[in-house]
């Protein structure tokens, strides 16, 4: 069944960011998919089922063209935006005084200006329709520190996602109908854990990191998390 509603979603080709996609298509929305690579997209269009409904838009989200073209090619294909979900990212623990310039710029272009810069773009386009939803996909680090997991840059970087998730919610809803700002969906991503020339530590497995020692399945995420104000929000939620 077609709900006839648009929604993008960012790090859309594998992990958590592939199981919302797969969500969101078997609820009856369209889906635009955003990631580095559109053979990675295409990939993950193949095991969908759903060609109608779904479109990859290769882009890196660090550039703000790759978030204006997202939203074109949204409208082009299906008429409007009515959500929007920050799921590229990724996360980089190692001790504190090992992250290296290259680590900060590398961890904020993506988990920061990508975030900003799509929900800029996306803003701007549900301003003028007086509805749309933003979700943001944080960590559960950012939280709640682990000591077994040092990982200060992301923790600081999620952490203040998290704030202004609150703080979007609030600015926005005096220019929609309603508003109703929630905490930041949070889940722990998949991540790649390898040694790295500044350091030779190697982390525990992420199921290790988490209170209950058990990790969400991306469609936990979707029910917990994404349904509520995907399905019953038809304006800004946080």
């Amino acid at each position: 069944m077609s709900l006839n509603k648009t929604v993008i979603i960012t790090g859309a080709s594998s992990g958590i960011g592939l199981g919302l996609v797969k969500a969101f298509l078997d609820h009856g929305y369209n889906v635009v998919g955003n990631a580095r690579s559109q053979s990675g997209l295409d990939d993950a269009a193949g095991q969908l089922g759903h060609p109608a409904s779904f479109i990859g838009v290769a882009g890196d989200v660090a550039d703000p063209a790759t978030s204006a073209t997202l939203i074109t090619q949204a409208i082009k294909a299906f008429g409007a935006v009515d959500g929007l979900v920050n799921n590229a990212g990724f996360f980089l623990p190692k001790p504190f005084v090992e992250y290296s310039p290259q680590d900060l710029d590398a961890l904020l272009d993506t988990n920061l200006k990508g975030l900003v810069y799509a929900s800029q773009a996306a803003a701007a386009h549900m301003i003028g329709r007086q509805q749309g939803f933003i979700i943001n996909i944080s960590a559960a680090v950012a939280l709640q520190p682990n000591i077994q997991v040092p990982a200060a840059l992301p923790v600081l970087i999620k952490g203040g996602v998290n704030q202004m998730t609150r703080a979007l919610a609030l600015e926005l809803s005096p220019t929609t109908s309603r508003s109703t700002p929630s905490p930041p969906a949070s889940s722990t991503r998949r991540c790649m854990i390898r040694r790295t020339a500044s350091s030779s530590t190697t982390w525990p497995l992420p199921v290790g990191w988490a209170p209950s020692r058990k990790l969400p399945r991306p469609c936990c995420t979707w029910r917990a998390r994404i349904l509520p104000p995907a399905r019953y929000c038809q304006w800004m939620a946080g």
